[in-house]
């Protein structure tokens, strides 16, 4: 293989592989790990690893939302970039790279601050986001939302001055109702809620929808105006 930059292609070998050995305990590896960075230029996933001293080639593997580790190649890379051409809007990619030698050394998977793997999202959403609509409950909030054609699940987050700088998971939608109940709720509490669908296997996200605000009175709140402090990201608890 051509020690110049490699241009991958969208095609991907179809092997699935368990990643690791198992190691007696304090046992290093052989080789140090890479460092992985992956950019979106136009359309194109860059990857981008650290050369490891004693490494003759790296192994570059990806994985997607349907949950398939797969290797991106032929083979083995004797280069330190590649790109990941055509990847499919709105999916989630995770990739990670090993560097392995002649001698059958190996590092551990790459990382990047410190984390396991890296992901990469695209920023096309394909489906859209559900309408909703707040409805008064006595001792709960409830949200009722549209159905979305082409979404499997939808998800709900909540945020009020309590949660901090975080939004937080609303529990699991009652698919058959379509709606979202919030019990945790203390009276004169400001709670802003927003939502968003996606599609089979989780591969495709909508865009979180705008936000709607509920003061909860303890009897029938009513819906007001107001602006949350945090911004909508898919950081959440």
């Amino acid at each position: 293989m051509s020690k110049r930059t490699a241009v991958l292609v969208a095609a991907v070998a179809a092997v699935v592989i368990v990643f690791g050995v198992v190691r007696a305990q304090g046992q290093a590896y052989a080789l140090d790990r890479p460092m992985l960075t992956a950019t979106e230029v136009e359309g194109e996933i860059v990857l981008r690893w650290t050369a490891v001293e004693g490494a003759t080639r790296y192994g570059l593997w990806v994985k997607d939302c349907e949950n398939r580790w797969e290797r991106i190649g032929d083979g083995d890379w004797e280069t330190t970039e590649a790109v990941h051409r055509d990847p499919v809007d709105g999916r989630t990619y995770k990739y990670t790279v090993q560097a392995l030698n002649d001698r059958g050394e190996e590092s551990d998977w790459a990382s990047r601050r410190e984390d396991r793997y890296l992901w990469v999202r695209e920023t096309v959403n394909p489906i859209p986001f559900p309408a909703f609509e707040i409805v008064p409950q006595a001792d709960h909030i409830r949200l009722q939302f549209a159905a979305v054609e082409e979404a499997v699940g939808y998800q709900g987050r909540v945020w009020y001055a309590g949660a901090g700088d975080r939004w937080l998971a609303l529990p699991e939608a009652d698919l058959e109702s379509r709606t979202f109940s919030w019990f945790e709720v203390e009276a004169g509490v400001e709670y802003f809620f927003m939502m968003r669908s996606y599609s089979e296997n989780m591969c495709g996200y909508s865009d979180w929808s705008g936000y709607q605000m509920q003061t909860f009175a303890g009897d029938v709140p009513t819906p007001v105006a107001g602006t949350p402090v945090p911004a909508a990201t898919d950081s959440l608890d």
